[in-house]
């Protein structure tokens, strides 16, 4: 049985306004409480994961993780708020994307989005 968190309305607008503030100009997402709040994960189990993922190039996994946990969340926990995050996050999608292309991201030998997908499952 999947574990639902119900939040009132005013806590879930805050919440989705604390996470799109988190988005950086080139289209990632700064590791922010709102992020973490969002998976419920603390600072130290966001970073305990950010060091396990592995790329092919050198790069800030922070960000990384950051913006892969807030796309998967917006889709997932806000989809009726879509026509307000949707625009605001294009480019994060394409910056991801792009990442995902070029630095091949895996944590426990799987690639970023599918582990994402299996340990956010329940949330």
């Amino acid at each position: 049985l999947k574990k639902r968190h119900i939040h009132p309305p005013a806590m879930d607008e805050e919440l989705l306004y604390s996470v799109l503030n988190a988005q950086r100009r080139e289209g990632g997402f700064e590791a922010a409480a709102a992020i973490f709040e969002l998976v419920h994960f603390s600072a130290k189990e966001f970073e305990e994961i950010a060091v396990k993922i592995k790329t092919e190039e050198k790069t800030d996994t922070d960000v990384l993780l950051a913006t892969a946990i807030a796309l998967h969340a917006l889709r997932n926990r806000f989809p009726d708020k879509r026509r307000e995050w949707e625009t605001v996050v294009a480019k994060s999608e394409a910056w991801l994307n792009n990442e995902i292309r070029r630095l091949k991201p895996a944590i426990d030998g799987l690639p970023l989005e599918d582990w994402l997908k299996k340990r956010l499952a329940a949330i």
